[in-house]
């Protein structure tokens, strides 16, 4: 490698210079380190809850699904009407939403619901003397939030229907007339 030639007629000042020039520029490289670091954190170990809702009749068994028959035979006016429990079954408290689908002669039925509170859900009487949802707890509209349910907890509720005074005709007599189906969503609470 050949080497710069300095000649003796540089000045020593120019010389001066180059060899400053040439620790400072290896002192700026070499402090660099002392401008910048990193770090680390772990969290600890965590776990997570789940959200899990039932239905069932009074006192189960709960399941993700329950089918039953409304008691009684329907006339235009009538009404039936069956309690059912709403169950938390996962580790957390949820709120829950409901919604109504109706089928067939379902069509043309009123659904109503009430929810127990610090009064109990009962079944009544009907206007022909046939079942009823009660005076028992609270007016529960569909699609409205209803709880915090605590893990472990139920929600009775009380399902009623009434056969409209329009119902057509051909529906008399039927056995497999129609279904009413109430869909229950739960969110974990806040």
């Amino acid at each position: 490698m050949k080497l710069p030639n300095i000649s003796a007629g540089m000045s020593r000042r120019v010389r001066a210079l180059l060899a400053c020039g040439i620790l400072l520029g290896t002192g700026a490289v070499g402090t660099t380190a002392l401008w910048s670091t990193t770090a680390a954190t772990t969290s600890g170990q965590f776990t997570t809850a789940g959200v899990e809702i039932m239905v069932g009749p009074s006192g189960g068994p709960h399941k993700a699904s329950y089918n039953f028959t409304f008691p009684g035979n329907l006339l235009p006016g009538s009404t039936t009407a069956q309690i059912v429990q709403v169950k938390n079954t996962g580790g957390i408290p949820f709120t829950f939403t409901s919604a109504a689908t109706q089928s067939g002669v379902g069509a043309f039925t009123t659904l109503t619901a009430r929810r127990s509170t610090t009064s109990a859900v009962n079944i009544g009487t009907g206007p022909y003397g046939e079942p009823a949802c009660g005076t028992g707890g609270v007016a529960m509209a569909m699609g409205t939030a209803v709880g915090p349910i605590a893990a472990g907890g139920v929600q009775d509720i009380c399902l009623g229907i009434q056969l409209n005074d329009n119902t057509p005709g051909s529906y008399a007599n039927s056995a497999a007339a129609g279904t009413v189906t109430v869909t229950f969503t739960a969110t974990a609470a806040s």
